[in-house]
């Protein structure tokens, strides 16, 4: 991972990265606090990358990620145990709301 800088905060948003790019930075970045991956052509495999790779996850921005399922959001949710909020405004998913409001986030749809 010696190209990828590690840092607490990432902000990706509306950038070019892949699932696979995003799986390299979290990967190199176990302890990342904060992710901003909003409007990036990025799939439900970054959210398993992310799930795996940084479970101690506060914030995740994924708004506009037209290729993110509802499974993959209740996934993030259930899977993130520190996840305080979760911006999934503009996708496709809206039935979240039962898993919603059985937890302790923020989140945004």
């Amino acid at each position: 991972f010696g190209g990828v800088p590690v840092m607490l905060n990432y902000r990706l948003g509306e950038t070019r990265i892949s699932d696979e790019g995003l799986d390299e930075v979290v990967a190199a970045n176990p302890t990342l606090m904060r992710l901003n991956i909003s409007s990036c052509d990025v799939s439900d495999d970054s959210i398993a990358s992310v799930i795996k790779h940084a479970p101690r996850l506060r914030v995740l921005e994924i708004a506009s990620c037209i290729d993110i399922t509802d499974e993959a959001v209740v996934q993030a949710l259930t899977g993130l145990h520190e996840l305080e909020r979760l911006d999934c405004s503009l996708l496709p998913c809206r039935r979240i709301s039962e898993e919603v409001a059985r937890l302790n986030v923020q989140v945004y749809y």
